[in-house]
């Protein structure tokens, strides 16, 4: 009797279904741990066996072992006194670790225990993940290490091919730029006006170029005028009053072993821009 489409196609669905199941019923609910090595053991084989069974009000030991018999065929001795027995110590074990919870004769895996598994397993992959992330770091930083170092050396040997190629006037030029750039960086106020004048000769300093112009001298030494003793107008340089109202009558007074010219002097050159 020949079959309709329909009723092939529904043949191919139920096989298919049934194929499903199959691949279910194999695929394990827990995978066991192996020991060093390399072999299972009976506390794993029984904690594999009760989440296969998956029975809600729990395995029973009979149940456990046949299941374990069926799986691990080569575990069974021909003693079976020495299999059973074993069970039941990996049973007892999985008790005492708070593995398994006993409820009457049967055997359920605890939810506590597997919570905590699944928590130190995630912290444990953190960790991992974290190590390997402090090595890559490290392994980074001493690649960048090596580059610089590479770099400064190619700049060093870069440097002292082009000083051999130097005739005597350029080497004589060139260090006195690195001398006068050495200056320029350890130059701080207050210092002595004379060395500020012989420094800037020597080396040949010039004002900065981003200033207009150098600000009239008599305008920084009105500071020194007490404000009632200031009149009348310069006519080269504008009134005198409004030159700076920054001097007072008591700055005369202050105890000033360097002097008030010097420090007026030294505000005068920073202000040219010399410092």
């Amino acid at each position: 009797m020949a079959t309709t489409p329909t009723e092939g196609a529904k043949k191919v669905g139920s096989a298919k279904k049934a194929a499903k199941k199959a691949s279910a019923k194999k695929a394990s609910a827990y995978t066991p741990k192996k020991n060093n090595s390399g072999k299972v053991s009976y506390l794993e084989m029984a904690h594999e066996a009760i989440a296969n069974l998956k029975d809600r009000t729990g395995s029973s030991a009979p149940a456990i072992q046949k299941w374990v018999k069926a799986k691990y065929p080569d575990k069974v001795t021909s003693k079976q006194d020495i299999f059973k027995n074993s069970m039941n110590k990996a049973i007892k074990q999985g008790l005492k670790d708070k593995r398994f919870v006993q409820i009457k004769n049967s055997y359920k895996i605890n939810a506590e225990w597997t919570s905590k598994q699944k928590a130190a397993a995630k912290a444990k992959e953190a960790a991992q993940k974290k190590a390997a992330a402090k090595i890559k770091k490290e392994l980074q930083k001493a690649q960048s290490k090596n580059a610089e170092e590479s770099a400064k050396q190619k700049a060093e040997e870069e440097m002292k091919r082009k000083e051999a190629a130097m005739t005597p006037e350029q080497k004589a030029a060139a260090a006195k730029a690195k001398a006068k750039a050495e200056i320029l960086r350890k130059r701080r106020l207050p210092m002595e006006d004379t060395k500020l004048h012989a420094e800037n000769k020597e080396y040949g300093i010039q004002r900065t170029e981003t200033l207009s112009r150098r600000p009239a001298l008599p305008y920084t030494l009105t500071c020194l005028v007490p404000p009632h003793l200031r009149s009348g107008d310069n006519p080269k340089w504008g009134p005198i009053h409004s030159a700076s109202q920054s001097g007072a009558g008591e700055l005369m007074d202050v105890d000033n072993d360097r002097g008030l010219i010097a420090d007026a002097l030294h505000v005068y050159h920073f202000f040219c821009g010399d410092v």
